[in-house]
């Protein structure tokens, strides 16, 4: 669908109140704009509207594939579960990059989306060529009748949160950091495929992970991990890389997670991964004898964390309550 076809079929009456952004990550700076349209449509009795985007911007105009922390499903969940009252997920192609910052006020947010209140940080730009900053955005909207109210960028430890930020400490392995600015675990996704069975004969079998290759993978290496599996959880450890024990020259890089005192069948049934502590790089083992060693160690090492004061200290703040309580260790 083009923008213009799904703009046209919006059918929004009442006032609005609407942030803009891509929203990747839905991280702590993009809450400081979510919790501010929230305050505004409750004190104004208006509606909340995110406007973001079915693809990403740069992916159209670079013609190159963006990582993503989260799938616009689990994006638009976190919106929702906020209370956002409506998401316009909008496709961004020629006619919306063309459009001026006027056109893209008067026509699109007043007239169409009836907006009162406009939330941007402070690094937005639209508008043709990008033309327009938050401060330009702010007095042609004004102008045209439209308050609009700007956000700070928001730093934590001295380092600007930002979805670029929180990918590459993802990437670097740095979990605890990461989800900490994101204000929840990472998470993938995926169904359980079939593998090489080779955690079978070991005694420690594995679920294999079709994940979307559009998620950012944590760095190769392995890691404490909650495992998620028909609203049960599980402790795991997780590994991200080529089973270079098993696997010669492997160019795939497998997502498969050991999940503790698990015995179920559950090919073709969706997991999610919730990526807590890297605990360790990628290693090569002489035998299998050597990496089921390693294995049990990962294990206990995993459950020690678990039951620490670290994890109830700092974990246990970015998984709710119920969750964590459920945990089969």
């Amino acid at each position: 669908m083009r923008f213009d076809e799904y703009i046209n079929e919006i059918d929004i009456t009442e006032d609005t109140v609407i942030t803009i952004g891509n929203f990747d990550g839905v991280h702590k700076g993009h809450k400081k704009l979510l919790d501010l349209t929230l305050k505004l449509s409750r004190e104004h009795a208006l509606k909340s509207v995110v406007f973001t985007y079915s693809n990403h911007p740069l992916e159209f105009v670079m013609n190159k594939s963006i990582s993503k922390l989260t799938l616009n499903e689990e994006r638009d969940r976190l919106f929702y579960e906020m209370g956002i009252d409506y998401i316009l997920s909008v496709p961004f192609d020629e006619t919306i990059m063309n459009l001026s910052t006027r056109a893209f006020i008067e026509h699109i947010l007043i007239e169409n989306l009836n907006a009162k209140f406009l939330v941007l940080g402070e690094d937005a730009r639209f508008g043709k060529g990008r033309e327009g900053s938050a401060a330009g955005i702010k007095a042609i909207a004004e102008n045209l009748g439209l308050k609009v109210e700007i956000v700070p960028l928001y730093f934590e430890d001295g380092l600007r949160i930002s979805s670029t930020s929180v990918r590459e400490l993802i990437k670097q392995g740095s979990l605890e950091t990461a989800n900490n600015y994101l204000g929840r675990i990472y998470s993938i996704s995926g169904k359980v495929v079939h593998g090489k069975k080779n955690g079978r004969k070991i005694g420690f079998p594995t679920a294999n992970v079709d994940y979307d290759s559009k998620v950012v993978l944590p760095g190769i290496g392995v890691y404490y991990t909650i495992v998620e599996h028909n609203n049960r959880h599980y402790l795991g450890a997780t590994s991200v890389g080529y089973n270079p024990t098993v696997t010669e020259l492997a160019k795939t890089v497998y997502l498969e997670v050991n999940l503790f005192n698990f015995s179920q069948d559950i090919y073709g049934e969706e997991i999610t991964v919730y990526f807590c502590k890297k605990i360790r790089n990628e290693m090569k083992f002489d035998s299998l004898e050597e990496l089921k060693n390693q294995i049990r160690k990962d294990k206990e090492m995993i459950t020690k964390l678990f039951l620490s004061e670290n994890f109830a200290d700092k974990q246990r703040k970015l998984f709710t309550t119920d969750k964590v309580c459920d945990i089969i260790m």
